[in-house]
């Protein structure tokens, strides 16, 4: 069960980073269990990225959409254990390389 606490934390993080980030175009849900076909219960990451017209599998989204969950995760992980660091400071290496000009400068204005 602790892992599905934490899956429930990174999800409200990570979405809380979205919509500062991108205006809380997506809602993300992560989880540590999926059902087979069967309906039995078997442990697997998964990242679903919900939007107003539905939510989607990660590896089904574009490149640009995944790189917004993967920014919106990574923050919403720093905001999680930032306690433990007395420092202020974030990097990230080519973490915008996919986006597009204005969700660049979404995530920039939400930086400063």
């Amino acid at each position: 069960m602790l892992l599905d606490d934490v899956a429930k934390a990174i999800s409200t993080s990570a979405t809380e980073a979205s919509r500062r980030f991108f205006g809380g175009e997506y809602r993300i849900l992560v989880s540590t269990v999926s059902f087979t076909k069967a309906g039995d219960p078997r442990e697997k990451f998964r990242v679903m990225a919900e939007r107003k017209h539905g939510g989607k599998e990660y590896r089904m989204l574009s490149p640009g959409e995944r790189k917004r969950i993967d920014v919106a995760i990574a923050h919403g992980l720093g905001q999680l254990i930032g306690g433990a660091s007395p420092t202020n400071l974030v990097a990230y290496d080519e973490m915008f390389s996919e986006l597009d000009r204005a969700s660049v400068e979404q995530a920039y204005q939400y930086l400063q």
